[in-house]
Parts: structure tokens; sequence; C-alpha cells
């Protein structure tokens, strides 16, 4: 089984998700987005990773870099 990183205490850009704090890694792909509460009673076993208050920018892709 792959296993699941949760990142919390940040601010995650997501127009679909707006108010996100929170993201599940699994295996290289993004599972989830949402809040840290609700993250940690998702995921109870997952490795977590507090950004403190760090931008994420999930799937972001630039070609210039």
């Amino acid at each position: 089984m792959t296993s699941t990183t949760l990142l919390v205490n940040g601010r995650v850009h997501s127009p679909s998700h707006p108010d996100a704090t929170a993201m599940a890694v699994r295996g290289g792909v993004i599972a989830w987005l949402g809040g840290d509460d609700v993250g940690r009673s998702q995921f109870p076993g997952a490795d977590v990773q507090d950004l403190d208050g760090a931008f994420v920018a999930p799937a972001f892709v630039d070609s210039h870099i």
C-alpha cells in the first residue's frame, strides 16, 4: 500500500477549494484538499507535514522552469 502524506497549516491554491489549508498526497498524486481537522480525521495514519503557513500550488506546471 502506498503511504499518504498530509500537508497541513498551509495556504493551498485551488479554485474548487478556495479555503483549503490541507492537502493529502498518495503515490505522487493529490488525493484530497480541504481543512486541517477534516484531513487529520480522514487520514489518521498519514505522515503529517506542517507547512507553517506556506503557499502550495498543486499541479502547477511551468515549462519555463
